[in-house]
């Protein structure tokens, strides 16, 4: 990726604020966002199939609210867990992404 028509795209290595960082980002995020995706799945689906959710809805409430104040609201303790954790492991791997490109 560090020639196309003359232009370098995407650098591998060396420091900067803009270009540089692309890489060492998406190497960085892959697994967390790949991990959060994951949970916040299970999580809402799961709780798709509660009762207080039916009776949300058989209540004649919107979606909209549904989503807001009984969905999301009870899955954020797994969502905001694994964010915590992930954070520590991408710290922990920041060191070894920071030699690897050279910075």
């Amino acid at each position: 990726m560090t020639e196309a028509f003359g232009q370098t795209v995407v650098p591998v290595g060396g420091f900067g604020w803009d270009k540089h960082l692309v890489l060492p980002v998406l190497v960085l995020a892959a697994r967390p966002v790949a991990q959060l995706t994951r949970v916040t799945f299970v999580a809402i689906s799961d709780i798709l199939d509660q009762d207080f959710v039916r009776v949300a809805e058989g209540k004649g409430l919107r979606r909209f609210q549904v989503l807001t104040g009984h969905i999301l609201r009870n899955a954020a303790i797994p969502i905001l867990t694994t964010m915590a954790i992930s954070l520590r492991f991408v710290l922990s791997g920041l060191p070894v992404v920071e030699t690897y490109f050279g910075w």
